[in-house]
Parts: structure tokens; C-alpha cells; sequence
């Protein structure tokens, strides 16, 4: 994690004992990567759940 929060592709947000991780969408590189991880249908279900939609 560390490499890539040195690279720019996440951020980190402290939470007590924990260090929370979220991607940085707005690096330029993420772009090209995306394309590349494969779809997970049950991962787009929950996103969508919790967004409301």
C-alpha cells in the first residue's frame, strides 16, 4: 500500500487504529489500469444498492 499511495493511485484517512484506503480517481494513469480489472456483477449489485440506484 505503501508504493502505491507513493505513486498517487490511493489515498489514506486515518481512523483511530485504522488506516482507510480509497483510490485517487483523479490519477491519469487509473484510466488505462481500469479497463483491465475484471467486472464482478455482485460488486456493481452492492455499489448500486448503496448508491440508491
Amino acid at each position: 500500500m505503501k508504493r502505491l499511495r507513493q505513486a498517487g493511485f490511493v489515498h489514506e484517512r486515518p481512523g483511530g487504529q485504522w488506516i482507510y484506503y480509497s483510490l485517487n480517481m483523479e490519477n491519469p494513469l487509473l484510466d488505462l489500469l481500469m479497463p483491465t480489472f475484471p467486472e464482478v456483477a455482485e460488486d456493481e449489485e452492492r455499489v448500486m444498492r448503496a448508491e440508491g440506484k
